[in-house]
């Protein structure tokens, strides 16, 4: 198959994870602290994803209130096994590891069904093989190195102790691992390297599921580790999925660069792409054992209208304090919590998934009392974020322009602001992000721009990538002036910004 489009899921959607019933392919990935969480997608032919569901979509399913950024759902695997899809996976900074279950993919899914694995933090990283023989094995990333038990995937409890089946192929660290009864071998695959420049995927074979397993000669079967200018880096953690002709493939995470440029910085986080695998003396061999490009990403796109893509929210569903009205609009109350706080905020947002950006929206917001603030923005973490917004000095409403990097926090403009409702916009690419405002929706002024490697994650580190979201806060009380979000769009763009005088 000619891939013609990859990432076939942009924006960051990690760690993906594939199962095949009959000619209908599922995929979930990673989603961390951001709710509705464990996205489920479906494909015919694995190029065109749509998004069906959420696995983690009740609020009473799993508290995560107290989670910190990039803490929460890591690296689901997901699989079909006697009529029932099985999801495995980790709230790391809450209940460990744990399974859901679902007689449809789309939901509803079950509450969480711990692994009983004792008291205190369980490695992440889970896996399940559902055997020929009935036999379930469990498997999972314990320091350096990886264990596997047989497991009820109905109760969660380990019907055999816990035993290390692998240390390592190629590197110093290993994670993400995935076995397959495949033939008359047991292949362990597993990432590598960190999740990083170093990212790797390898794999090992033996007669059974215990090991000790043979190291690939061509390991590590998936790297751009050596590739420093390369557009796709830090490809790892993948997935093995068989056609409906026979044929393989490998699903895998990956981060996009400025082509051409040599540059390691990225703001989409890490997303999910597709390869073709061959098998040589019963070997996988991955895209021909050659670098994998992206594909298409680069061309213009037909414009995705904001509702057409998912919004979510951070740790829970944020209850009265976001309405929607009609197609377009949402009412906010702000909380006390800030864009700088762990604690529950008022926001919701959509994932950035192309280099080349713009988003705007229509904000009718009257703040009655100092610290009332409502606005659009740019998040990564509560250290890392960039705002264009709405609030009171004094007496005095102004539209501002705010951003924090680690620990420097500023404001970037500032001015007396009169009118009840404005327009907000923020475009990027691979740069500089760009922020302006317009009294009609037309006829741009831009404010103020900033360098996009502050919202990357070499700079800010975690697992997420950049989230384009609108907020309300008041700023330590909370508010009682609602904010008015309306035409909020979100479109692909193809071209770098032009550089404007700032008004």
């Amino acid at each position: 198959m000619m891939i013609r489009r990859n990432p076939i899921i942009p924006g960051f959607y990690p760690d993906p994870s594939i199962c095949r019933v009959g000619q209908d392919y599922y995929l979930t990935t990673s989603s961390f602290e951001y709710f509705p969480g464990l996205p489920i997608f479906h494909s015919r032919d694995l190029e065109t994803w749509t998004k069906i569901g959420h696995a983690f979509e009740r609020a009473a399913q799993l508290d995560m209130q107290g989670h910190r950024s990039s803490e929460g759902i890591f690296a689901p695997t997901l699989r079909y096994a006697r009529g029932i899809f099985y999801l495995i996976t980790t709230d790391v900074g809450g209940i460990g590891n744990f399974l859901l279950k679902a007689e449809r993919p789309e939901g509803p899914w079950s509450d969480p069904i711990p692994v009983q694995e004792g008291e205190g933090f369980t490695w992440f990283d889970p896996s399940l093989l559902f055997d020929d023989d009935g036999t379930v094995y469990y498997t999972r990333r314990h320091q350096k190195h990886i264990v596997q038990a047989a497991l009820n995937p109905d109760t969660g409890e380990l019907l055999t102790p816990l035993r290390k089946i692998h240390d390592l192929f190629t590197s110093d660290d290993v994670e993400g691992p995935h076995l397959y009864h495949i033939g008359e071998w047991y292949y362990l695959m597993v990432a590598e390297g960190g999740t990083g420049p170093g990212h790797a995927v390898s794999i090992g074979r033996c007669r059974t599921p215990w090991g000790p397993f043979e190291s690939c000669p061509a390991n590590p079967i998936l790297s751009h580790r050596h590739l420093t200018t390369h557009p796709l880096r830090y490809t790892g953690h993948g997935d093995l999925i068989e056609g409906p002709c026979g044929e393989w493939y490998l699903v895998f995470l990956g981060t996009r660069h400025k082509p051409n440029h040599g540059g390691n910085h990225h703001h989409l986080g890490r997303e999910t792409f597709l390869a073709p695998v061959t098998w040589e003396n019963g070997w996988p061999v991955v895209n021909g054992g050659h670098p994998v490009f992206p594909a298409g990403w680069d061309k213009p796109y037909e414009e995705e209208s904001a509702e057409g893509r998912d919004w979510v929210y951070r740790r829970s569903d944020p209850g009265p304090y976001i309405r929607s009205e009609g197609t377009s609009g949402r009412h906010l109350i702000g909380q006390a919590a800030t864009l700088d706080d762990e604690t529950p905020m008022t926001f919701a947002g959509q994932r950035l998934d192309q280099p080349f950006f713009e988003i705007s929206v229509f904000l009718e917001f009257t703040p009655q009392s100092e610290g009332e603030e409502a606005g659009l923005c740019l998040f990564l973490s509560e250290e890392f974020h960039l705002e264009i917004a709405q609030t009171l000095r004094g007496s005095a409403p102004v539209l501002l322009v705010r951003q924090r990097a680690g620990h420097l926090k500023g404001i970037l403009y500032e001015r007396a602001h009169q009118e009840e409702s404005v327009w907000l916009q923020i475009r990027g690419d691979w740069e500089t992000f760009m922020l302006s405002y317009s009294p009609q929706g037309v006829n741009w002024i831009p404010v103020a721009e900033t360098d996009r490697r502050l919202l990357c994650t070499e700079v800010a580190g975690g697992w997420t990538g950049v989230v384009a979201g609108i907020y309300a806060t008041g700023n330590g009380v909370e508010s009682t002036t609602p904010a008015h979000f309306s035409s909020f769009t979100h479109r692909r763009s193809g071209k770098p910004l032009e550089k404007a005088d700032h008004g």
